[in-house]
């Protein structure tokens, strides 16, 4: 361990609090510290490829005047703590303040969190466990088959957050996420992704206990049971000489996608339940932060065993994962969020001070310039008790043409309704090459790129989902336009997915010739 950190500066953000947004001008004002401490290891062909170690501090200011306008200002320094950058920091964000156009959220009766104390708080910069990075670059050197590649990333996060309301929280948000990659080629690597929110350095090894849990979309089984990293590997490697060799070539179309209840329910149900901010726009196609509620309340998707809930306080194995928190950007404490209950929307949306949803706590974060918004933290869906319980399973639930696939890379058109999962160049945006043609229980890997697409309603309609058994999880970032940053710049918030596998009828595929960028 390195020295400790002074966190014990509540009454600093106080004093500056109140300089910077004066009470006979300002009815709300807030501010956020964090240090982030990051460490990143990446190995190939059992070889240290590269060390990243970075040091950033993040400081936030916000503040609502009495006539209505918002106050915001942020920046991040790659500076460790210590007074004087704090008072730098805090110097430059109130210099840089700026007036956003955002209405105040119709939220009545807002409860700010009281003053919270953390006695038992450790403020240490983490090192990694070296047996997991001897284990991760021992499976790299894995031969037999396409590159391997591992990589860990480690992130200790601490951060302050203090209000004109009294709140004083502290709050750690550390991450550990370990990635796999088979390299199939340079634009479509293999991978999985695993990661938890530990509590402190020495729980480092229980990221172990999830790897039963690392998603499995081949039928013969070739990651399940994983131990280690180097069974992740081993499976991988297998799956990636099957991708390489594949034959079978498919055809656009409708098919029953089997895929994990991940990444689509992410994208295409998972973000229709966040609100936006209020932002008064002159058009209708001004900007993404005022659009039309895809999933109004009492909405039935004609899925009965669709169940979705937003859990920042979900676990895995007795395990916090990525994204959980007890307390969001704005100081209010968290709680799980029933979305979808049975196919049909609730009321609820993900909300926060300044948005248009009804149900607030989901305010976040991940860029020192962004403004807290309404965002996801982990998509969970539940399983069903007597559902199937293996892939075969689920592809025997239709009598249509079934391709068993994951996609990982996604986005959703919220204002008019649409997805796609999957990228015109062969997933080379970091999606996964893995998919298979089922055909009278057989599997046969598929060839030709393709990706998944349509109305964000039809996949869901007569969706049927897996049982306990076929529960995975992956962790990474999402990324979502934010008011305060340009239209081409995203802030991307840790993400978590958890989950079954499922069988999705009726979704529209489409094929298109390897990475020569053709739109389908």
């Amino acid at each position: 361990m390195e020295k400790k950190v002074d966190f014990n500066i509540k009454p600093e953000l106080e004093k500056w609090v109140l300089e910077t947004f004066p009470e006979n001008k300002f009815e709300h004002a807030s501010a956020y510290v964090e240090l982030r401490d990051q460490t990143n290891k990446a190995f190939s062909q059992g070889i240290l490829t590269s060390r990243e170690d970075h040091s950033i501090l993040l400081v936030r200011g916000e503040g609502r005047t009495h006539d209505g306008i918002i106050y915001f200002g942020g920046t991040g320094v790659s500076a460790g703590y210590s007074l004087r950058n704090l008072q730098e920091a805090l110097s430059d964000v109130a210099r840089d303040l700026l007036p956003l156009k955002l209405e105040k959220s119709p939220v009545k009766g807002f409860q700010d969190s009281t003053e919270v104390h953390t006695p038992d708080l450790e403020y240490e910069v983490w090192r990694m466990d070296e047996d997991i990075v001897d284990d991760l670059c021992t499976s790299s050197s894995i031969d037999g088959g396409p590159r391997l590649t591992s990589a860990s990333n480690l992130e200790s996060r601490w951060s302050v957050f203090v209000n004109t309301s009294g709140a004083h929280i502290l709050q750690p948000l550390h991450s550990l996420i370990l990635s796999f990659a088979a390299k199939i080629d340079a634009e479509s690597p293999l991978y999985r992704t695993v990661g938890f929110s530990p509590k402190r350095v020495a729980d480092l090894k229980k990221i172990y206990d999830l790897f039963g849990h690392v998603t499995d979309i081949n039928i013969e089984g070739k990651l399940s049971g994983c131990k280690d990293s180097q069974d992740i590997m081993t499976g991988l490697r297998d799956i990636g000489i099957g991708v390489l060799n594949a034959e079978e070539k498919i055809s656009s179309g409708r098919y029953t996608i089997v895929t994990p209840s991940l990444t689509h329910t992410h994208e295409f149900a998972g973000h229709a339940c966040e609100s936006n901010l209020i932002k008064p726009r002159k058009h209708l196609m001004q900007g993404p932060y005022v659009e039309e509620d895809m999933f109004p309340e009492g909405l039935d998707l004609e899925s009965p065993g669709f169940n979705l809930t937003d859990n920042p306080h979900a676990q895995l194995e007795g395990l916090d994962l990525v994204a959980t928190y007890k307390f969001d950007k704005e100081g209010i404490r968290t709680r799980p969020k029933e979305l979808i209950r049975r196919g049909i929307v609730l009321p609820q949306k993900l909300g926060s001070r300044y948005s248009e949803g009804n149900d607030i706590g989901n305010a976040e974060c991940y860029a020192g310039i962004a403004i807290a918004q309404p965002r996801m933290s982990v998509t969970d869906t539940a399983p069903t008790p007597d559902g199937p319980r293996s892939i075969a399973e689920l592809c025997e639930t239709t009598n249509r043409p079934t391709i068993v696939c994951l996609k990982d890379v996604g986005w959703v058109d919220s204002q008019h309704g649409m997805f796609q999962l999957g990228s015109n160049l062969y997933d080379g945006d970091g999606g996964n090459p893995e998919a298979y043609l089922v055909v009278k229980g057989k599997a046969y890997p598929i060839k030709n790129p393709f990706l998944i697409a349509g109305s964000c309603y039809m996949p869901l309609e007569n969706a049927v989902m897996g049982n306990k058994e076929l529960v995975t999880t992956t962790t990474g970032a999402c990324g979502k336009g934010n008011p305060t940053m340009s239209e081409d710049v995203w802030d991307h918030t840790p993400s978590t997915q958890v989950g079954p596998l499922a069988a999705l009828p009726l979704v529209g595929v489409r094929t298109f010739r390897r990475r020569n960028g053709d739109i389908p």
